[in-house]
């Protein structure tokens, strides 16, 4: 009788760690799910998230734009990898204008080092399983879009009258840091040099907007 017991107290264990560790998992898949943590694949988070209503229009398809490096790293700061701009905005309305549907000759496309990967998503009447293909004139239009965000998030930023008093290259430097842009290869100079082009072009019109901003020095470090 007391054997008896101790098996059956040993089953009781045995069948509430499994549920615990059931229950675990369970846990651990959903919130997966939500946050975008590499237990799933890409594929099957999308298609659970589709079945929830949530990404009512997400797609796995991808169109990889040319950009600088800084920008490549702006953008999957701010809106993820692979790069998912939000369903309303003004991007996603520039790539479904240049999605086209893919001729039957045309190659599978291979992601290239100084490319962004970016998610189509799709429409009513545009549906990516469909309409996924971009010509070079397209690919090169989104990329100017994204360039133009980058540039308003950049200028709104760097120019704000508080801060005029502090060196431009401080400055310059805090905002790739706040922005994920990494030192690597030549960020800094390029950056920098961008926001000069801009500043000059303002210039030629007699428009001095540099003034008060400290530019002694230059260093990265």
């Amino acid at each position: 009788m007391k054997d008896n017991l101790l098996i059956f107290k040993g089953l009781n264990i045995c069948v509430h760690l499994c549920a615990k560790k059931t229950a675990k998992i369970i846990s651990s898949r959903a919130r997966n799910v939500t946050t975008g943590e590499h237990s799933f694949s890409s594929a099957a988070k999308s298609l659970t998230l589709r079945k929830l209503g949530i990404l009512k229009y997400m797609s796995d398809f991808l169109v990889y734009v040319k950009l600088p490096q800084y920008i490549r790293e702006w953008a999957n700061f701010h809106f993820g990898r692979p790069c998912t701009f939000p369903a309303a905005s003004n991007l996603n309305n520039v790539i479904r204008h240049f999605a086209r549907q893919r001729p039957a000759d045309a190659p599978p496309e291979i992601q290239q080092p100084d490319e962004l990967a970016v998610r189509i998503m799709g429409s009513k009447s545009k549906k990516p399983e469909t309409f996924n293909y971009f010509s070079r004139h397209g690919k090169a239009a989104i990329a100017e879009a994204i360039d133009d965000i980058f540039v308003m998030q950049m200028w709104e930023d760097l120019t704000d009258i508080g801060c005029r008093s502090v060196q431009l290259s401080k400055l310059v430097l805090d905002w790739m840091d706040a922005n994920g842009i990494s030192m690597d290869g030549n960020n800094y100079e390029n950056l920098r040099m961008k926001f000069q082009r801009i500043k000059d072009s303002y210039k030629k019109n007699g428009i001095n907007i540099s003034r008060g901003y400290k530019h002694g020095g230059g260093s990265t470090s």
